[in-house]
């Protein structure tokens, strides 16, 4: 599964995620691995809010394209 989902992860990288910031492709890839926000921020340190929105930046850059 976690295979697969990198595999994914990277298809969307060469088609829509190649000028996003280094941070949030890595918050991407944590959730994706199925890390709790809470988890994600301690290890990014940065703050749950700032997770969440990182995360809807991610969404938007994949819809757009």
């Amino acid at each position: 599964m976690a295979g697969e989902t990198l595999e994914n992860l990277a298809l969307l990288d060469g088609h829509c995620l190649h000028g996003m910031e280094v941070s949030i492709k890595r918050v991407l890839i944590l959730e994706c691995d199925g890390k709790p926000h809470t988890e994600i921020a301690a290890l990014e340190r940065v703050s749950e809010s700032t997770v969440a929105y990182w995360l809807r930046t991610a969404s938007q850059a994949a819809t757009r394209t």
